[in-house]
């Protein structure tokens, strides 16, 4: 989708973006108060922002809605952001994410990384899909490709629950594993045809969520 999911509730500031194939979620906490807010903003109007803060290096922004509720106002330092707001229903995304854990692994988020680049390039002619199989302390990723035949890499790490076999296009899982800011990761399965939960290990609030390719 083009709008991010940005709502203040209950003492917690939520963002949400999805595609429909993967969901990206940041929580962080703020002093308890009474505001309520929730809008769904433009994918374009948090680049901008994102570009002033880095150049004005801003370490505070304010927000607020019109009375109508149609547009969104940022605060930055002397600068200030308006946007409209994109209208219609954001997703129930709480329901995508998983409940019932079946398997976790905590992994090195670098030899994963790597794992998973090399998977790409035998992948990538084969519908990107890279096969994840769980063994008690081995996650082991595999593809195949017609012309340079297929690849297997075992990687070490603290694997738990039941062994199972999950496939994922490979540009979502590597855009999920780049995106996380910690050295390990964790990934928690919930069946083999169900959404994987992928989050930094010592950062609380952020999670993504991939869902499956099905397996011919």
């Amino acid at each position: 989708m083009t709008g991010i999911l940005t709502e203040v509730s209950n003492g917690k500031l939520d963002f949400v973006a999805t595609d429909g194939f993967r969901l990206a979620h940041r929580r962080f906490e703020l002093p308890k108060g009474k505001e309520q807010f929730k809008s769904l903003i433009p994918r374009r109007t948090f680049e901008e922002l994102l570009r002033i803060m880095a150049e004005e290096e801003v370490e505070e922004v304010s927000i607020a809605t019109s009375k109508n509720q149609n547009q969104v106002v940022f605060k930055l330092g002397n600068t200030i952001v308006s946007s409209r707001l994109i209208e219609g229903q954001f997703p129930a995304w709480e329901k995508i994410i998983p409940e019932k854990i079946v398997a976790r692994a905590m992994i090195g988020k670098e030899e994963l990384l790597k794992a998973s680049k090399l998977a790409a390039i035998f992948a990538k002619n084969e519908a990107n899909v890279v096969v994840l199989t769980t063994k008690k302390g081995i996650l082991k990723l595999e593809s195949h490709a017609k012309e340079l035949g297929s690849q297997e890499n075992e990687i070490e790490g603290e694997i738990e629950g039941e062994e199972l076999k999950i496939a994922f296009n490979t540009k979502f899982l590597l855009d999920a594993i780049s995106s996380v800011p910690s050295t390990q990761i964790m990934i928690e399965f919930s069946g083999a045809l169900s959404a994987a939960l992928i989050k930094p290990v010592g950062v609380e609030g952020l999670e993504y969520i991939v869902m499956p390719v099905r397996l011919s």
